[in-house]
């Protein structure tokens, strides 16, 4: 086996060693979709101070900002 052969057998190994980390496809689907149901349960809209210090703008600069929209 050459070099550039084995560096793929590696990689190979590595991606199925990670596959198998997270479980079978149906834990993973399961775990997907309880996430979805708590992202759709928690708060959707954010307020003006709330945006604020998501996206870590001051307040003064985004209210200049976003008067002009």
């Amino acid at each position: 086996m050459n070099e550039r052969h084995f560096r793929l057998y590696e990689r190979i190994v590595a991606i199925e060693d990670s596959l198998e980390a997270l479980g079978p496809i149906d834990k993973l689907i399961e775990r997907i979709e309880e996430l979805e149901k708590m992202v759709k349960q928690t708060k959707t809209v954010l307020g003006f101070d709330e945006a604020c210090k998501y996206i870590g703008a001051i307040q003064t600069y985004s209210r200049k900002r976003s008067s002009t929209l």
